[in-house]
């Protein structure tokens, strides 16, 4: 059966109407992969609508701010991440999580800013801490010691992920306590050497 070329045209209409079709998900997904190429300052809801094919009014159909935009990207990122390996041996468990970590700071550069940005972090951010804090818990650390290896441990992972010269680096790096970038406490340097000794070997 032939189509007329009138058909053509409205078949192609509701193609692309199902292609803009937007969801918080696409939303998201679309906001991270702009951000991973074009960088942060990128990530407006004009510069996403544009890529979007849609209009920026489109998107507070979905994100109320900009912020709600941002926050929903990190949750999209952060919500997809397995840091809790399930492993009972401690050493195991902590490295399997700052592995995790590392990967997703090599893999999206611009995360370390996004979660930077006031009110952006979403709750699943602290996931991390708190695998982190029961593993060290199992191994003998009281709550204080072992926050503050928790904040050291990102701090050495931080720097492995960010080049040694890199601005970028000592900017995520001008947030965190001063405890957790101290090598004078032995207990941090230990544990530091173990996630070196544990994970050094099988970076991705």
């Amino acid at each position: 059966m032939a189509v007329s070329p009138r058909q053509k045209r409205r078949l192609r209409s509701g193609r692309a109407g199902k292609d803009r079709v937007l969801t918080h998900r696409r939303i998201a997904a679309s906001g991270l992969a702009l951000l991973d190429r074009e960088g942060f300052d990128a990530l407006t809801m004009r510069r996403l609508a544009g890529v979007l094919g849609v209009t920026p009014m489109a998107l507070y159909n979905h994100v109320s701010s900009k912020r709600d935009l941002l926050r929903a990207v990190a949750g999209h990122v952060l919500g997809a991440a397995r840091f809790d390996g399930g492993h009972r041996d401690w050493r195991t468990q902590i490295g399997a999580c700052f592995r995790t970590l590392r990967r997703l700071c090599l893999r999206h550069p611009g995360l370390a800013r996004l979660l930077e940005t006031a009110g952006v972090a979403p709750a699943m951010v602290f996931v991390p801490m708190e695998v982190t804090l029961r593993a060290l818990g199992r191994a003998g650390l009281g709550s204080r010691d072992a926050l503050r290896t928790y904040f050291t441990l990102v701090s050495f992972t931080l720097h492995q992920a960010f080049p040694t010269s890199s601005p970028r680096r000592r900017s995520v790096l001008n947030g965190w306590p001063a405890a957790a970038t101290s090598p004078s406490n032995a207990l941090i340097r230990s544990s530091t050497r173990v996630l070196v000794r544990h994970s050094n070997s099988d970076w991705p």
